[in-house]
């Protein structure tokens, strides 16, 4: 017999499924949601950290390539302050921006070169906010206008790797969480059926015992009792089958001198 036929293993593997799928709906419910609500939560710490900033840019160190040697420093201070990575752009269409500065001063700017975020607060000149996958990595990002006659904008980029790995290791702990609770699931399941498929076998054989064996013990049963009934009845009537033989006796021994004479 097939050992995944039987109830017991029909049952735990119904209920292990039950509770896979519990697990499965909490999975999709609180983990997509903790991601972003942690996400949302990055993005607008950025955004408070580096609206000020913006705000109060001093952009008279953009106005001639002489002061600009000084920007790179300049960003290096807000990029350490931020914990975000600092550039500032000029648009060149309404689809292209041109660096013309990075707090990554030793590094090419080549994958922030048109920066969507970026150009979103170039094209509407208001603040923009997102993220971004850059080389398989997330970023969060604010962008805001500088004001300028040329249309300058400053982008804040903060990597989303520390934010990440906190839903992942609540994703690891889901998941470990499962294995555990589809065993206990899968053996409490199989026990409750052994418990109940004992009970209706006890019961199965009860109700569909021979009728010839019924009777048997019926019969037996009877015999018994009619077996004690005589013993009762013999152990009773003895006495009185003495007491008859009694008086008989002693009128013999009565008699028999008349017996005597008369012969």
């Amino acid at each position: 017999m097939n050992a995944f036929r039987s109830v017991g293993a029909q049952l735990a593997l119904a209920l292990a499924l039950v509770v896979a799928i519990a697990l499965g709906i909490v999975y999709a419910i609180v983990v997509p949601r903790l991601e972003r609500n942690l996400v949302a939560a990055k993005v607008d710490a950025l955004r408070r950290a580096s609206e000020p900033i913006a705000s109060t840019f001093d952009v008279a160190i953009l106005g001639t390539p002489d002061l600009r040697l000084d920007v790179g420093e300049r960003l290096s201070d807000i990029s350490s302050r931020t914990n975000a990575r600092v550039v500032i752009y000029d648009p060149l269409t309404l689809d292209s921006l041109s660096v013309i500065a990075d707090s990554r001063q030793q590094r090419t700017s080549i994958d922030v070169q048109d920066d969507p975020v970026a150009l979103q607060a170039a094209s509407t000149v208001s603040a923009a906010e997102g993220t971004v996958t850059r080389n398989d990595e997330r970023y969060a990002e604010v962008a805001f206008p500088l004001y300028t006659s040329s249309g300058t904008v400053i982008l804040f980029s903060s990597s989303l790797r520390d934010t990440l790995a906190n839903v992942e290791l609540v994703q690891r702990r889901v998941l470990l969480a499962a294995v555990p609770a589809l065993i206990v699931a899968a053996l409490l399941g199989y026990g409750l059926a052994s418990v109940f498929a004992r009970r209706i076998r006890s019961t199965a054989v009860d109700s569909t015992s021979p009728s010839w064996s019924r009777g048997a013990t019926s019969w037996r049963s009877w015999a018994l009792r009619s077996n004690a009934c005589a013993a009762v009845s013999r152990s009773s009537s003895a006495p009185a089958a003495s007491s008859s033989r009694t008086p008989r006796t002693s009128f013999a021994r009565r008699s028999s001198p008349s017996a005597a004479s008369s012969s």
